[in-house]
């Protein structure tokens, strides 16, 4: 029998795998699309008009979309860890009983 003490480590780094999981069929376009509109955003600021097809420009589009891509990841993953390792630490914390003068009262196996 496992113990109870690695119990959140576990279950967090499920959720963290489950969280790189969902991110891509939820998090691919979320993350690129938000990183081209910076890049967008950022392009027509510097030219103060609309952005020409430079190779200047494809950059600076083609590394937002990779950053918010990165930033999507790391959100999934990092909120997957999070909520596998609370709710595996919780599970342990109610699994454990009360003991009462050598009398269980509550929980545990």
């Amino acid at each position: 029998m496992k113990s109870k003490a690695g119990r959140g480590k576990r279950l967090g780094t499920a959720g963290a795998a489950a969280g790189a999981l969902l991110f891509v069929p939820f998090g691919l376009l979320h993350g690129s699309l938000t990183g081209g509109v910076i890049g967008l955003d950022i392009v027509n600021s510097l030219y103060s008009t609309a952005a020409d097809p430079t190779a200047f420009a494809k950059v600076i589009m083609a590394g937002c979309m990779v950053a918010g891509l990165l930033v999507a990841l790391a959100v999934f993953v990092v909120g997957g860890f999070v909520l596998g390792y609370t709710t595996g630490s919780a599970s342990a914390i109610l699994d454990c009983g009360v003991v009462k003068d050598g009398v269980k009262l509550s929980g545990g196996r």
